[in-house]
């Protein structure tokens, strides 16, 4: 057995800025806890600030609509509830520790980038067209027929992706992948395989409301509502909380009814491959 990698809780890998325009890599926890002390998120393209800030928003949705800000359980009831819950988050300035570290340690094992039964965002095993690392790093997008003039990197070191930067392109390609990509072979003859699409947010394009920091940012799109205006039908439940995790080929997929579903909704199945510490396709 394959000792589990890289804990995205854990681990540096959500690119960030800071107030006086350095840059740091911190993990999806202290991307949380610390939001008010950080600019914006800082990826290497915006496309890809929109894919992590996502990831964000499904970890608060799921914790806000359980608890309060003191920690105490407190499901949401009304959307009067939601807009207090929203006000007294707001006016703190900054995300209450102790409920999020909570709620991360009971999902810690969900949130591997290798793990041989549940890697995140991921299937241990699936069957499809392989790609090299450059086709994942969409700053790149280079298949193996054509190279990309002008590219941000040459020779070996476009063929490893750092697990850092994997785990950032492997959530971006879920959402914002092309249609290049090839199905595998049908098993069934008589199945009808729904057309290959791009991802959900290349058809639906994205707003993003900005604030003066990335606590303001996650906050002003942390919309506990559906619409704006209702409660949603199902309690938050994102794709690592799932029991099981669909590896049928091309299927139909129902609208979620719950935000952190909708935010975390997997689009791609997708394997990641290592290899002497570095991702290779």
């Amino acid at each position: 057995m394959t000792m589990p990698e890289f804990n995205l809780l854990d681990e540096p890998w959500i690119k960030v800025i800071r107030p006086d325009c350095t840059e740091e890599e911190v993990s999806l926890t202290q991307a949380l806890l610390r939001a008010h002390e950080f600019r914006d998120l800082c990826g290497e393209m915006a496309t890809q600030d929109v894919a992590v800030l996502r990831l964000l928003l499904a970890v608060l949705h799921t914790v806000w609509s359980r608890v309060d800000a003191d920690g105490a359980k407190s499901p949401l009831e009304s959307a009067e509830d939601a807009e207090e819950r929203w006000e007294s988050l707001w006016n703190l300035g900054q995300f209450p520790t102790q409920p999020i570290l909570d709620y991360l340690a009971q999902w810690h094992e969900r949130f591997w980038l290798f793990h041989d039964q549940r890697p995140f965002g991921q299937l241990p095993k699936v069957q499809g067209t392989y790609f090299d690392a450059k086709k994942i790093n969409a700053a790149i997008s280079e298949s193996g027929n054509t190279v990309r003039l002008f590219s941000e990197r040459c020779g070996t070191k476009k063929n490893t992706l750092s697990y850092a930067e994997a785990a950032r392109w492997m959530i971006h390609l879920n959402v914002f992948d092309d249609g290049a990509c090839k199905s595998s072979p049908e098993k069934d003859p008589n199945r009808q395989l729904p057309p290959l699409k791009v991802g959900y947010l290349c058809d639906m394009g994205v707003i993003v409301a900005q604030g003066k920091n990335l606590f303001q940012t996650l906050m002003l799109n942390m919309v506990l509502l559906k619409n704006g205006t209702e409660e949603w039908p199902e309690e938050n439940c994102p794709a690592w909380e799932k029991d099981t995790v669909n590896t049928a080929e091309r299927f139909e997929v129902a609208m979620p009814q719950n935000q952190a579903e909708l935010l975390t909704l997997p689009f791609r199945r997708i394997a990641l491959e290592r290899e002497n510490c570095g991702v290779t396709g």
